[in-house]
């Protein structure tokens, strides 16, 4: 198993996002929920959000300086791109108060060419023991199992 993980969060949960961008770990929206993503325990039933492009792309992930908000780039002749994924935090009225957004934004930025993607989103709710209802509503898709709802804008 290949175990090439970034790590982001905002002090309330993290996700595991993968150097080829699968978001592969992820409880929502605290550490102690149940997971959203588990792929990395159980390929098949675990669930991931993906940007899947061809082979032909040479992929790279690092952090930007001095955060914890992971920047992976793809790479061909003709064509690249970057892919920004983070957790928002803003500070409130002093230094040391933070709000903490129940959001996990993945930011696309093309540099060159017109690439070719394809974006996967396979949530599976409790561990991989619920698959999720999808409709999508003006802007957004819903993603819906029991008491457990996702949205992606």
């Amino acid at each position: 198993m290949d175990l090439d993980y970034g790590i982001i969060g905002n002090c309330r949960t993290a996700a595991l996002v993968h150097k080829d961008s699968s978001i592969d770990w992820l409880c929502f929206p605290r550490f102690d929920s149940s997971s959203v993503f588990a792929k990395i325990i159980d390929e098949k039933k675990g669930g991931f959000f993906k940007i899947l492009c061809d082979n032909e792309y040479k992929i790279s992930q690092k952090y930007i300086d001095n955060t914890n908000v992971l920047e992976t780039s793809f790479i061909t002749q003709k064509n690249s791109f970057k892919l920004i994924d983070y957790f928002p935090h803003y500070e409130m009225g002093s230094k040391t108060e933070l709000y903490k957004d129940l959001e996990l934004h993945r930011l696309f930025f093309i540099e060159k060419g017109a690439p070719n993607i394809k974006i996967i989103i396979d949530p599976r709710f409790v561990y991989g023991s619920e698959i999720p209802n999808k409709r999508i509503e003006n802007d957004h898709i819903i993603f819906e199992s029991n008491n457990e709802k996702l949205y992606l804008y």
